[in-house]
């Protein structure tokens, strides 16, 4: 099972809808782990959290020395896994992060997926890049389209270069940053891609779509598919 981590760097991304879509394309073969609690990607992902409904999923009982973590594993509408937990503070910790990894990863029952994506939200992260880059397969940082690349993770970057390998960025392009140039120029390194972030994107998300199920085979469809397999090919055996 390859760890895939995906960093929200700024806010107005659509992360909910490219996590969601990549999940309707590898379907039991993948698994979301939700470090933050995200109820817009909760319901792309046809989860209801409500006590009723909590109640008919699998639960497993993580421990963290004296500190208890209850993992609720949902089975999502495309037949793969949402794990997430209540408990976690705030910002859990980027060590009880991989632990709790390392906890999945020994489940014999989640053996057979491929892929687990390890959802950081925007703004809790930022200082803490290069230990989630060292304790992932692959990394993707989400940004909107402008070549926005904070100075820590620039200094990192140039500091490391080989951690290159491991790090890819995705652009979101709006119609107000359209004119920007998309690329990390500074640090020389091209995007994996540029998803659209428009109001077909807003729409599908508003009435609990994934963007996928609408545009499939259009521009849309096809550029997030090409970004899930540019990222599938960062950790091909």
């Amino acid at each position: 099972m390859k760890t895939l981590s995906m960093i929200e760097l700024t806010r107005g991304t659509g992360i909910s809808q490219y996590l969601s879509s990549f999940a309707m394309i590898e379907r039991e073969n993948l698994i979301i782990l939700d470090t933050n609690k995200h109820s817009i990607l909760e319901c792309l992902l046809g989860i209801t959290p409500t006590l009723e409904e909590t109640n008919k999923y699998a639960k497993f009982n993580y421990f963290n020395n004296k500190n208890f973590y209850e993992l609720e594993i949902f089975f999502c509408r495309f037949h793969n896994l949402y794990i997430r937990s209540l408990q976690f503070p705030e910002k859990p910790g980027i060590q009880l992060i991989k632990n709790v990894i390392a906890y999945i990863k020994s489940l014999n029952s989640l053996k057979n997926c491929n892929y687990l994506i390890v959802y950081f939200p925007f703004g809790n992260y930022l200082n803490e890049i290069k230990q989630i880059i060292s304790g992932s397969d692959y990394s993707v940082v989400f940004s909107e389209g402008k070549p926005l690349i904070e100075t820590e993770l620039k200094s990192y970057l140039e500091t490391a270069p080989e951690s290159r390998k491991r790090l890819g960025f995705v652009y979101t392009k709006t119609e107000e940053n359209c004119e920007n140039i998309i690329e990390s120029e500074s640090i020389h390194h091209k995007p994996l891609g540029i998803l659209p972030y428009n109001l077909l994107i807003q729409n599908a998300t508003i009435n609990h779509k994934v963007v996928l199920e609408i545009d499939e085979g259009n521009c849309h469809g096809n550029t997030i598919k090409e970004v899930w397999n540019k990222i599938k090919g960062k950790v091909a055996v």
